[in-house]
């Protein structure tokens, strides 16, 4: 009811499933409302992080985080496949219209809270002389302050005034200038400023917000960054200042804006002339009479026109004819060549199936299993298939989704089949690969994947095949496109717009548009889940791999990891089935995804870590990464899992990919384990970034549960594989420079490889 009400969508129309930004056209500002709402409604709900409720994108999300935040179950509503037993609405209340007006705000003498912090006063060019004056007024309260331009502010900067609202120039450039520097002045700050500081910005559109109609309003856009960030950072101080320049001088406006600072009050929105005023809402009722459109008005829509708002714009567009300006953070797409001066929906629709008949061709598109189905049908080179946009898929089902290195993923498998009914097909499954080929080429397409997705290296591949562009983000099967992955968020993990660049590629494959700008590549670095840690940002390259140096690190007997070669001595463990490796996550799809913490399973008699020397300088993995094992074993078969970690000082060892091969598969077909044998690892591809301080990790095992089913100890055909008992086995890893055991690590930074041993 709540959502329904400040939205305007009926409540019976709302789906879990909706997003709240693109579906029903919530922003930051909205979400605010609508939980303050609810918190009226329902005083007991718990409080909640803005900065993590940021990154979840749907209604259904929002619900479980809220139920987990308080530790119970909030109720949802059971899924329905019919509309005909819902039950009438009752009435709306009538909906409140309010308007924006100044009232009078005396000052209240209260000191801004933040103050006894160091001052970064942010402005150059022509507002420096404010910034100095700022300065100069500040220590006469006793207040240290520093000028500085948006690049001099360090991370750790807890008190923060922004005066790019100020400057001369108020030409939409430079509007769009002023509001991209004060974005990432905040997002630099964020870290520092979540913890409590100041953060001001300053403006002049009239010393009344715009509300005059002041030819400044391209420089506007600072109190909906501040406001957002009174938001999500609830222990800071953030105010919005908007001052009338006038004839003052910097003088005059810095004694001004201090006084303000100094001796003004809790405002978060401050207008300041000859007097001191506040923005309030006050109620006003619509007044009643004809729609003044025609087909001559323009109307200015705000927020990208989605959501609701985007239906009520459609509907207005067809009863009037109006033309609509939309104003929103993402470049609108060149209107296809097929659908110019065509002004009805039919007719667009007639003219672009006609296009796309009228060559013949077509472009598939979809994720997960249709992105599978995609890849198969572009293997067989049909002249009419054109193009591909795949998302979370694989052009090799049996490398990547069902034995990948021999192994058996029995929860992705068993979990998939019974899903869909049909868990009889197991028994008929090959595991030849010979059975299961993978095409020669593809159509080029958009790939996009994930690097903890349970097909992850499936886009990769397909990139290599086909070309295109290719997009891989951290995400998880059911994660793409967000920024909370597995229990933690990546920063701007979810600033793509995969939709719209899912639609320009079909477009551009049929020559329905032009093709897309932009690099070919564009891949997420991840970072540690820490303050200031390098990574955690979006990078653009024209090919996979970027060009890195393959590093191998050699497992020790002591339980080392370094790039010098083995001296010698082996190390074993017993694999007891009855008492498996949990999977604590990953790359999976029924399981629980993502990274985590397995510093628990290192402790464990059947895992053994290897853990490298303490960082001094950042440290790339990004490409893929592969491992070679020396072993031997009391059996003639078993599973062999490594795990690359990131172990970070406090002792955590983070997940960042895993590989298996099966040891009798290891050349693809049957050959039981006889003496000491080499077996390649493939751990697929991923893009991270350990700081300083950190190690590099590798954990060997032979059970990996229920991601991998349990390896009989006997070398057994796959029809077979109930025929004999589990048992346990020994593996024995091998450390000598005739038979080393390592891992390789695609490294950018390095120029030339490390150390090879003679027989590796």
């Amino acid at each position: 009811e709540v959502v329904a009400d400040k939205t305007g969508y009926p409540a019976e129309m709302l789906e879990l499933s909706m997003g709240h930004d693109s579906d029903l056209g919530i922003d930051s500002i909205k979400r605010v409302e609508i939980l303050s709402a609810m918190r009226e409604r329902e005083p007991t709900l718990p409080e909640v992080d803005a900065g993590e409720m940021a990154a979840l994108s749907t209604l259904g999300q929002i619900v479980d985080y809220m139920g987990a935040t308080a530790n119970f179950e909030m109720a949802r509503p059971e899924p329905s496949s019919s509309v005909s037993g819902l039950q009438p609405a009752a009435r709306p209340e009538p909906m409140g219209r309010y308007a924006l007006e100044l009232t009078l705000a005396p000052a209240l003498g209260l000191s801004q809270p933040g103050l006894q912090h160091a001052v970064w006063v942010v402005g150059d060019g022509d507002v420096s002389d404010v910034a100095h004056a700022i300065v100069d007024e500040l220590l006469v309260h006793g207040v240290e302050g520093r000028a500085a331009s948006v690049d001099d502010v360090p991370a750790d900067a807890r008190a923060v005034i922004y005066l790019g609202g100020l400057t001369a120039d108020a030409s939409p450039d430079s509007g769009r200038r002023v509001a991209r520097e004060a974005f990432a002045l905040a997002h630099r700050v964020a870290g520092s400023l979540k913890d409590g500081g100041l953060f001001v910005t300053v403006q002049d559109t009239g010393g009344d917000f715009g509300l005059s109609g002041s030819d400044r309003a391209w420089l506007g856009s600072l109190p909906g960054l501040t406001k957002t960030a009174h938001q999500e950072w609830p222990d800071a101080s953030t105010k919005a200042i908007d001052i009338r320049i006038g004839d003052r001088t910097p003088e005059e406006l810095a004694e001004a804006l201090v006084d303000e600072l100094i001796a003004g009050g809790p405002e978060l929105e401050v207008a300041l002339d000859a007097v001191r005023l506040t923005p309030v809402s006050v109620q006003r009722p619509a007044s009643v009479g004809p729609l003044s459109l025609d087909a001559d008005s323009v109307v200015v829509v705000s927020g990208g026109a989605r959501g609701v708002t985007a239906a009520c714009v459609v509907d207005l567009a067809r009863a009037t004819g109006a033309k609509f300006v939309l104003l929103g953070r993402t470049a609108l797409e060149d209107e296809p060549a097929a659908v110019r001066g065509i002004a009805d929906d039919a007719g667009m629709k007639r003219a672009l199936m006609m296009a796309a008949k009228a060559t013949g061709e077509a472009v598939t598109a979809g994720p997960s299993a249709m992105g599978i189905t995609q890849y198969a049908l572009g293997g067989r080179a049909h002249p009419g298939h054109v193009g591909v946009v795949a998302w979370i898929g694989t052009p090799d089902p049996y490398g990547h989704a069902l034995f990948p290195g021999g192994s058996y993923r029995e929860a992705l498998v068993d979990g998939w089949l019974k899903a869909t009914g049909s868990s009889g097909v197991l028994d008929a499954l090959d595991p030849d690969p010979a059975l299961w080929p993978v095409p020669e080429t593809l159509p080029e397409g958009l790939h996009i994947g994930g690097w903890y997705d349970v097909f992850s290296q499936g886009p990769i591949d397909a990139f290599a095949l086909g070309g295109g562009r290719l997009v891989m983000g951290p995400w998880t099967h059911e994660t793409v496109g967000t920024a909370r992955v597995g229990g933690r968020r990546f920063p701007d993990a979810d600033a793509l717009d995969l939709r719209a660049m899912r639609h320009a590629e079909v477009l551009a494959r049929l020559d329905l548009a032009e093709g897309p700008d932009g690099p070919r590549v564009q891949y997420y670095l991840m970072g540690a889940d820490e303050p200031d840690a390098p990574g955690n940002t979006w990078r653009e390259a024209e090919d996979w791999p970027p060009s890195a140096v393959d590093v191998r690190m050699y497992l020790q007997a002591d339980g080392s990891l370094a790039e010098a070669c083995p001296t010698g001595g082996t190390t074993a463990y017993v694999s007891d089935p009855a008492e498996p490796v949990p999977t604590l996550c990953g790359r999976n799809l029924f399981l629980d995804a993502g990274p985590c913490d397995r510093a628990e399973l290192a402790e464990r008699d059947d895992v053994r870590a290897f853990v490298g020397p303490v960082l001094d300088a950042p440290r790339e993995i990004v490409g893929r990464v592969t491992a070679r094992l020396h072993v031997d074993l009391d059996a003639t078969d078993a599973d062999l899992v490594v795990h690359l970690v990131d172990v970070y000082p406090d002792g955590r060892h983070v997940q960042i990919a895993e590989g298996q091969a099966r040891a009798a598969w290891r050349d693809g077909a049957i050959e039981p384990v006889q003496g000491v044998v080499s077996v390649d690892v493939d751990l697929w591809s991923t893009a991270v970034v350990l700081p300083a301080g950190h190690r590099v990790g590798i954990h060997v095992s032979s059970t990996d549960f229920p991601r991998l089913a349990i390896a009989p100890a006997d070398a057994v055909p796959w029809a077979e594989r109930h025929t004999v008992e589990p048992r346990p086995v020994g593996v024995r890893l091998h450390h000598d420079p005739s038979r080393p055991s390592w891992v390789q690590l695609p490294d950018p930074q390095r120029a030339a490889p490390g150390l090879r041993c003679e027989t590796d």
